[in-house]
């Protein structure tokens, strides 16, 4: 398998375990991120829907970028493991 693909079933992975674990009454533990980017993305994500006459609420995109960013950061972080190490059963580890 090449590091490409693990690494990218590893993203998809930790994307659905996200999607599918979150608790819609967990909302009042929910912190926002900290930094303007995904604030920016929620924003613009909720105008282009309600624009397209498809309003989503705005939890669901919340959640949805969320886990979105979760999967990149895992990604980024099992090359960066896979870079420095070599080794791909040893990143998985």
């Amino acid at each position: 398998m090449t590091p490409w693909l693990v690494g990218a079933a590893l993203a998809a992975a930790v994307f659905v375990v996200y999607l599918l674990t979150f608790d819609t009454a967990d909302f009042e533990m929910m912190v926002l991120a900290g930094h303007a980017l995904p604030l920016y993305v929620h924003f613009v994500l909720k105008r282009l829907l309600t624009w397209l006459g498809t309003p989503v609420p705005t939890l669901t995109i919340i959640h949805t970028v969320n886990a979105g960013l979760a999967a990149v950061g895992t990604l980024l972080f099992y090359r960066l493991v896979r870079f420095l190490s070599g080794d791909t059963l040893f990143t998985l580890l």
